[in-house]
């Protein structure tokens, strides 16, 4: 997303050069000389490019529509709920898993034209539109990150781009928790989808509880890596 050769591609291009040379540990707050909405406008399409590029990678259109099969989702699938943008064509729907991954990022790409919610090409102020756009955009590329992370992940290190996914999702999920371009409740979905395991169900210890003999339950303790994200939650 973006034009090479715009202003707006080089003003993006010297605050990203600026983000590098912070290091990874200092790359959260925008550089002296940066404007915040710039800052977020780089790490908001970067966010996008690094998801589509692994997405593509991956392969993981034709696997995640491989496991759904021919047939249109039912209640029981996996769906996720679809809060259609003004300019959809279609109406609020439950979209099989794919084809949210599909239209977010059909959806993104349209946004990026959109002077409503992006600035011009060749500069000028960030319209009042871009921070909800950037909320929006930012709810729909975590819940693919979610998905990607539980039902792909395999076939991301499989084309070996384990790392990079990790070191693109934490870069995503600091900026968007630090701009609050993202919820506590989405923080938390994040959290349990990325350190989870497939098939299996995080619980409360309440929760446990109440299901002892029903079902069988394992202490999983302290998940390295998991203490990134924040403190734990119930």
């Amino acid at each position: 997303v973006g034009s090479r050769g715009s202003l707006r591609a080089a003003r993006r291009a010297g605050a990203a050069a600026r983000r590098r040379a912070l290091g990874p540990d200092n790359a959260v707050e925008a550089p002296a000389g940066c404007e915040e909405d710039l800052w977020i406008d780089i790490h908001v399409v970067e966010a996008f490019n690094d998801l589509h590029a692994l997405w593509e990678q991956g392969g993981l259109d034709e696997k995640c529509r491989a496991k759904l099969g021919a047939n249109p989702p039912t209640a029981g699938d996996r769906t996720y709920a679809w809060d259609a943008d003004s300019d959809d064509d279609g109406e609020d729907t439950d979209l099989a898993a794919a084809d949210y991954v599909a239209r977010t990022f059909e959806s993104f790409t349209r946004a990026s034209r959109d002077r409503a919610v992006f600035p011009d090409e060749d500069g000028g102020s960030f319209p009042a539109g871009f921070r909800p756009g950037a909320r929006k955009a930012c709810g729909r590329l975590l819940r693919c990150w979610m998905h990607l992370y539980h039902n792909h992940f395999t076939a991301v290190s499989e084309v070996g781009r384990a790392d990079a996914a990790n070191a693109c999702f934490k870069r995503f999920l600091t900026i968007a928790l630090r701009y609050e371009l993202v919820g506590e409740a989405m923080e938390l979905a994040a959290a349990l989808c990325r350190f989870g395991v497939p098939g299996e169900v995080h619980v409360s210890s309440s929760t446990r509880g109440l299901v002892v003999g029903a079902f069988a339950a394992e202490e999983r303790g302290a998940v390295e890596g998991a203490a990134e994200l924040g403190p734990a939650q119930p």
